[in-house]
């Protein structure tokens, strides 16, 4: 699926304002991507609210709220929450050697853990 105007330039801007030296893990190029895909869907639906107007008649004539107004308010929501969980500065990731440090250092406590209980 292409990205259109609104999806692009997000897409661009995002990745400009990278830190340097900085690239996306496969992870979080799936973010962006939802991310500019929920761009389009919202300039569609603002489209919308733009030639329809947010007040439309309802059923019975009576002026209603457009119902892209709520629609285009859930796209937002969830468009931040994509965008919330890309990691642009780096200062969330680790290194494979600072991992497999964790990681070793997790299992020696684990053990004098288990090693301490067993003694008690």
């Amino acid at each position: 699926m292409g990205l259109g105007r609104a999806g692009a330039a997000l897409w661009t801007t995002i990745l400009a304002d990278l830190a340097p030296g900085l690239e996306f893990d496969a992870r979080e190029r799936q973010l962006l991507r939802l991310a500019a895909q929920t761009a389009d869907l919202a300039a569609e639906l603002e489209d919308a609210l733009t030639a329809g107007g947010v007040v439309v008649p309802g059923s019975r004539g009576q002026a209603r709220v457009h119902p892209a107004v709520a629609a285009v308010t859930g796209v937002r929501r969830a468009q931040a929450a994509l965008l919330a969980q890309l990691d642009m500065s780096g200062e969330g990731r680790q290194s494979a050697h600072t991992r497999r440090a964790r990681k070793a250092a997790a299992a020696r406590w684990s053990a004098h853990n288990e090693r301490k209980a067993a003694g008690e």
